[in-house]
């Protein structure tokens, strides 16, 4: 194992001999040999240095013509992972030291890599950490190369095929909302006795969950599973959650990522995946350039399009929030459990609906000064209204974790 001295001495030897120096060294030895030996040696030494100047400037040159690159995304890419991104060389021919490093519009460190050959087909695989959401394209790569003897290196910004680079909202685990259990049981009471054909929206099974009430059980598949089994209605299985998402620009404070309305796509995302887990219907609603209307059935476990359409929404919305939620209720109706997110000093007069309601309340001032203490969690937890107070650094995850019962 090399000592602490040794790496020290590699790294100032790589660090300030270059190849400019490195030449420079060359020239003087040529001419104190010459000096001695003769002026023709000189000029031979002399000629000798000049071409392989020339050469180490110019191969580089002819040979970043030839790179040839494509670019795609491994995986899924939340905020706050790690970003894999593979580079595939389509070059004819074989090409040696050569160096790619991302151009990416959403990073703050630009990972690159050096490579002693790269020929047709081989990948190369770039990773870095995204902190901002969004969806980028990517268009360029910029590319070095040093060959054939590495004492000089040219970079060049080369053109490639746009590949779409995807990163989604941050998700925290959401374990439990609130028990608004006496006005899902209205719900469905109401439901069930107005929906003479309710059967014909038959959905399938699930596992009886607490709070289902009796009607519901399928008695000869619970016997067939040896566990309670309910049936299941497209429409009257549960209430609907109806997310109302705030994309008008007055109303984002703070400056990306670390900004009120990156958290509260947060949030949408992650009261999505808990309906999706728990097989819960939420319909996400936002409006904005790309306007959002997806919803998350209570049969289904497939994935959805939510994250990717959370994963373009803008703040640039014309519509404030109150219109925002009266076109929401014109479309999901009345009878739903309204989940509002909007800032605490902007707090206008939500239209009424029968329906339960959760509040979620940003603090205005802790995306200005965010040193500050805020107060947060439950803060209302009556008439079927749940008030959930949120500051910028809140720990989320902490905040969702204890389930409690909306009067």
């Amino acid at each position: 194992m090399d000592s602490p001295q040794a790496n020290q001495a590699t790294g100032l030897l790589i660090r300030y001999l270059g190849g400019h120096r490195l030449l420079l060294l060359l020239a003087v030895a040529s001419f104190l040999v010459a000096w001695n030996r003769g002026i023709a040696l000189l000029y031979g030494m002399f000629t000798l240095v000049i071409a392989l100047w020339l050469v180490s400037w110019l191969m580089p040159l002819l040979t970043l013509n030839k790179v040839q690159l494509t670019l795609r995304q491994l995986g899924e890419t939340t905020v706050g992972g790690k970003l894999r991104l593979e580079y595939r060389f389509e070059q004819a021919e074989t090409l040696a030291m050569l160096e790619v490093e991302a151009l990416l519009p959403f990073a703050e460190l630009q990972p690159s890599q050096r490579l002693a050959v790269a020929a047709a087909g081989d990948r190369l695989e770039l990773e870095c950490e995204v902190h901002q959401r969004g969806e980028f394209t990517v268009s360029q790569v910029r590319v070095g190369c040093s060959w054939p003897f590495g004492l000089k290196t040219h970079y060049r910004i080369i053109d490639i095929e746009p590949a779409v680079i995807r990163v989604y909202p941050e998700r925290f685990r959401i374990r439990q909302l609130p028990d608004f259990a006496s006005q899902m049981d209205d719900i469905h009471e109401h439901q069930f006795a107005s929906q003479q054909f309710a059967e014909h929206e038959y959905a399938g099974l699930r596992e009886h969950r607490h709070g289902d009430p009796l009607r519901k059980i399928h008695w000869a598949a619970s016997a067939r599973y040896q566990q309670l089994m309910v049936k299941e209605f497209d429409s009257y299985a549960d209430a609907e959650f109806l997310l109302v998402l705030d994309t008008q620009p007055a109303s984002n404070l703070g400056e990306a990522p670390r900004c009120s309305f990156e958290l509260a796509v947060s949030i949408a995302a992650s009261l999505m995946q808990w309906a999706q887990h728990h097989h819960m219907p939420m319909r996400l609603i936002a409006g904005g350039s790309r306007p959002i209307d997806c919803s998350v059935a209570s049969h289904s476990g497939g994935t959805s399009d939510y994250m990717a359409a959370l994963t373009a929404v803008q703040a640039d919305g014309l519509q404030n929030y109150q219109q925002e939620f009266d076109r929401a209720l014109l479309l999901a109706g009345q009878r739903v459990i309204g989940i509002s997110i909007r800032n605490n000093s902007q707090l206008p007069e939500l239209p009424a609906w029968r329906g339960a309601h959760l509040d979620i309340r940003l603090e205005d001032q802790s995306f200005i000064y965010p040193l500050q203490s805020y107060p947060e969690g439950w803060q209302s937890l009556q008439d079927q209204h749940a008030v959930m107070a949120i500051s910028a650094n809140s720990q989320m995850e902490a905040l969702f974790r204890h389930a409690v019962r909306v009067s």
